[in-house]
């Protein structure tokens, strides 16, 4: 079993809302190793633990679905939605996947008024890289793809998996308006909700 970043482990914490004293209950693990887990002063906690760790949030979280189910683009999407904006410089753009190693691998161009108007992927970044030695100064433009689709809060897992079949991911609007609230890859359907 490959094992995600210890960094996801805690924005996975966080997103199915279960506390790391809840989390030491319920894996067997001492509260002392789960917060020095979380907090990184631990770099290096052992697989078995992570193994556990991980598990131990997953099945709290399908319990938890099994209550409420969420169905809705707007339930299950990341509210943790990390842009950058159209006017940004292709190097700040890596500085942002650096920084934000959570980031699966998109991160959506924003305009000045809060519209997607392109998407930078690893890739996308990586081929300009290549193709061009002065990219540190270059417009994100230079490297973005087309916008990823915006779909509505009440959006279902059916449409939400048609989006993401081709697609990287897809960003969520807030219920009755246009502010986009958060984003869905095509990881999170895979691993979180099609168990």
């Amino acid at each position: 079993m490959h094992l995600p970043k210890l960094s996801e482990l805690k924005e996975r914490l966080k997103e199915v809302g279960m506390s790391a004293r809840q989390l030491s209950i319920q894996s067997g693990i001492s509260y002392t190793t789960v917060l020095e887990t979380l907090n990184g002063v631990n770099e290096n906690p052992g697989y078995l633990t992570v193994k556990k760790l991980w598990e131990t949030i997953d099945a709290y979280d399908l319990t938890q679905r099994n209550k409420k189910p969420r169905n809705k683009a707007g339930e299950i999407c990341s509210k943790n939605l990390i842009t950058i904006s159209s006017s940004s410089t292709i190097e700040q753009a890596e500085k942002k996947f650096e920084k934000h190693s959570d980031l699966r691998t998109s991160l959506p161009v924003i305009d000045n008024d809060g519209i997607p108007v392109g998407l930078v992927t690893d890739k996308s970044l990586k081929e300009r890289m290549i193709k061009d030695p002065n990219w540190r100064k270059l417009s994100i433009r230079k490297a973005m793809e087309k916008p990823p689709m915006v779909v509505d809060y009440n959006a279902t897992l059916k449409t939400l998996e048609a989006h993401l079949y081709e697609d990287d991911c897809v960003l969520v609007r807030q219920e009755n308006g246009l502010e986009i609230i958060g984003i869905i890859t095509d990881w999170d359907i895979r691993h979180r909700y099609r168990r």
